[in-house]
């Protein structure tokens, strides 16, 4: 089991490559959504905006790729993305793990 700052600048590049990617299907998806009032800025109304672009272009599928062309939005996967793979264990070939029952 490695930690983020173990894995070679090739893996951490894919790491976060692949954290960046599953944020933006949630977000895509409708399941990760902002609250701009509470966080005090608008990225919920960037997104909302790009999804009625997208589908008043009809292409939806290109919705990932025009969030990521908007700076603020980009900056803000990066930056959950970063957080996400230095917090993370990185398992081995052949080895498991498992999550402690919730109790």
């Amino acid at each position: 089991m490695r930690r983020f700052d173990d894995l070679t600048e090739k893996e951490q590049a894919a790491s976060e490559q692949a954290a960046q990617a599953s944020i933006l299907e949630d977000i895509v998806s409708g399941f990760m959504r902002f609250n701009d009032e509470a966080n005090g800025d608008d990225i919920q109304a960037r997104i909302d905006a790009a999804v009625v672009e997208m589908e008043r272009m009809q292409t939806p599928w290109f919705l990932a790729e025009r969030l990521m062309e908007d700076d603020q939005v980009r900056a803000l996967v990066e930056g959950m993305a970063r957080a996400l793979v230095e917090d993370t264990y990185f398992l081995e070939p052949g080895e498991t793990a498992q999550r402690i029952p919730e109790a």
